[in-house]
């Protein structure tokens, strides 16, 4: 894999230059909140399936996209039993 410069200053390991240019155009996406997002990174994978910071960005989506539904599925059903959250002052001696 070599080694390219992509337009924010990262450096890629990637096989193509446009590959890069395609890392690039997802993270305008997502800081931009546009709605294809999930469509530009299967168009990155599929062009470079081991692009090693591709599938980093893969793994961050599902958990991002994941812990969401079940935030939203624990809103929807108030009668879920929710975890216990544990506070500095619940340990003292």
């Amino acid at each position: 894999m070599a080694q390219i410069e992509g337009r924010y200053g990262l450096v890629y390991s990637v096989e193509r230059p446009e590959t890069a240019a395609r890392f690039d155009d997802l993270v305008t996406a997502y800081l931009g909140f546009e709605r294809d997002i999930g469509d530009r990174l299967k168009a990155l994978l599929a062009g470079e399936p081991d692009m090693p910071l591709a599938q980093v960005t893969k793994g961050y989506f599902f958990k991002l996209f994941g812990s969401a539904a079940r935030v939203g599925a624990g809103l929807q059903d108030p009668g879920r039993r929710r975890p216990r959250v544990c506070r500095p002052h619940d340990h003292r001696p």
